[in-house]
């Protein structure tokens, strides 16, 4: 990875860390993003000193991360006995998703009060930043759309492709694995960023600018 992309990286993940530092002290849970084989992306905050002593928590969290089947997150019993949220967060690096793990408490009516507003938060439509387009690093790709172009994340640019295939929300949502709520939102995020008043010239824009469901980018 360049060095201006880790660069980046770091400086949202810095970003990020220190919201979900302020968060997990609020909620009074531990939260920490992990990849699909549930290795920490994030340091955990808040985490029980408990579960720093137990090595099969990360086996058993991947097993449930390649296992989630809902949209909004389910709950589960780590090896410890403590309640742990497992959610597919909207947040990719390297066209990964990543997962947050939250709760580890005893109680799992406090997980479930934090279900929603976990959900909520990190389903956002994020985009970690993507310096390079991999068709066009080192150079403006299409003129003066170009700087905007890069401003898309990796999860944008497939919504995009898709809407250029003239698919409807709801087979958008599907075919990413997303909501339609969150399919709305990549929408409004990429109208704003390139500028565009409706979903025509954004579909227009995508093909001009080679955003298809075969592309490399896809």
């Amino acid at each position: 990875m360049p060095h201006a992309r880790r660069q980046h990286y770091s400086e949202f993940f810095a970003h990020l860390q220190s919201a979900q530092d302020i968060l997990a002290e609020s909620l009074g849970i531990c939260l920490v993003l992990v990849d699909s084989n549930a290795r920490e992306v994030t340091l955990p905050s808040a985490l029980p000193v408990v579960c720093n002593e137990h090595k099969d928590c990360a086996r058993v969290h991947a097993q449930y991360i390649n296992q989630l089947s809902s949209e909004q997150g389910e709950i589960i019993r780590c090896p410890n006995g403590r309640h742990v949220i497992v959610l597919k967060t909207s947040i990719e690096t390297d066209e990964e998703n990543l997962y947050l793990l939250a709760g580890r408490t005893t109680s799992r009516a406090q997980a479930e009060s934090c279900l929603d507003l976990v959900n909520a938060i990190y389903t956002l439509p994020f985009g970690t930043p993507d310096m390079e387009r991999r068709n066009g690093a080192g150079g403006s790709s299409n003129g003066s759309g170009s700087s905007s172009v890069s401003a898309l994340s990796p999860q944008e640019s497939k919504v995009l492709a898709c809407v250029a295939a003239g698919l409807p929300n709801k087979e958008i949502a599907e075919q990413l694995c997303i909501s339609r709520s969150t399919v709305k939102a990549h929408i409004a995020s990429i109208l704003k960023k390139l500028n565009l008043s409706n979903r025509t010239e954004a579909g227009v824009y995508a093909l001009k600018n080679g955003f298809t469901q075969d592309a490399d980018r896809v």
